[in-house]
């Protein structure tokens, strides 16, 4: 499930934009700095922010410094229907715009000053961009496909296994770790381990999800299954990976799953004591101390400014 639109967090920098406003808050979510245009958000080592938002089929991006006053801004051509989903700043400065529509995805790369460099469809169920270049998942009916591409959009690797999974999720590190996360409908195996099919519960929900940690030259890092039905937003900071799930109990209950970097789940927690009874929470952000923020999207994507919410722990 490729979300797109809106709500966007950037942890370290305590910045959350939706679909109108883009603001900065203090330690107790006190507003520091507002900026009034939303949309997908990254910001670059110096604290500068870059803003991409899409009207009809026209890309804008804002670049920002970090006291939200204007740098540049500048417009590409964007396909019809689509939302800016990620954007991820590479280690050499470029801008990577992950575009989303439907099942399309549509990787935008820009330099550091605005100018063009590249445009791609991938063929991918999932993909996000990050400091490496971009990353991407694919399936086929009894596989998955893992792929890292660098700034030039040339293939680093490549890792396939013969599970039948889907691919709801997928996160990357500050440092280029991949997570994939979804659900399985038969054995699998991702390289630590086997997990087999668990039968519907009582009430007839199957809960089979699993998560997958691949280090930056895509080695197995940790596998782990869990007991849910869809997972809806993730992240990952290379020492935990936070994930947002339910299991079909309602809509409004999402279940916060924390691991370490062995699998093991640290934390676990239900309703209030999780994401809250708010809304499905479809973004996740891990700051560098482990705190974690997310946005509510109850009406997402239909209305992208009903929530525009950050919370965090």
């Amino acid at each position: 499930i490729q979300r797109a639109g809106a709500h966007s967090d950037v942890a370290d920098a305590n910045v959350i934009s939706d679909g109108a406003t883009t603001t900065r808050v203090g330690a107790n979510g006190e507003v520091v700095a507002l900026y009034p245009q939303g949309g997908e958000l990254a910001v670059d080592p110096s604290g500068n922010l870059y803003l991409a938002r899409v009207s009809d089929t026209t890309l804008t991006v804002d670049s920002l410094s970090p006291s939200f006053a204007l740098r540049w801004s500048k417009t590409y051509n964007a396909p019809l229907g689509s939302k800016p989903s990620a954007v991820a700043i590479t280690s050499a400065g470029d801008i990577n715009i992950l575009l989303a529509h439907n099942n399309l995805l549509t990787l935008r790369s820009i330099a550091a000053d605005g100018a063009p460099r590249f445009t791609r469809d991938l063929n991918a169920v999932a993909a996000v961009p990050n400091a490496v270049g971009f990353a991407l998942a694919r399936t086929t009916n009894g596989s998955v496909t893992v792929e890292q591409f660098d700034r030039a959009g040339t293939p680093v690797w490549s890792r396939t296994w013969a599970n039948d999974v889907t691919v709801d999720q997928i996160a990357s590190s500050p440092a280029g770790q991949i997570v994939i996360s979804g659900t399985y409908n038969r054995t699998i195996d991702f390289g630590g381990g086997t997990f087999v099919m668990h039968p519907a519960n009582a009430v007839g929900n199957i809960l089979n999800a699993y998560v997958v940690a691949l280090s930056p030259a895509g080695q197995h890092v940790f596998s782990q299954r869990f007991g849910e039905a869809q997972v809806t937003a993730i992240a990952t900071n290379d020492m935990r990976t936070v994930i947002a799930a339910h299991h079909w109990i309602g809509p409004l209950v999402t279940t916060r799953y924390t691991f370490n970097q062995t699998g093991d789940i640290l934390d676990w927690r239900e309703g209030l004591a999780g994401f809250g009874w708010f809304g499905p929470t479809y973004r996740l952000a891990l700051s560098s101390t482990n705190r974690v923020f997310w946005s509510y999207g109850p009406a997402w994507p239909d209305n992208f400014t009903a929530w525009p919410q950050l919370v965090a722990y």
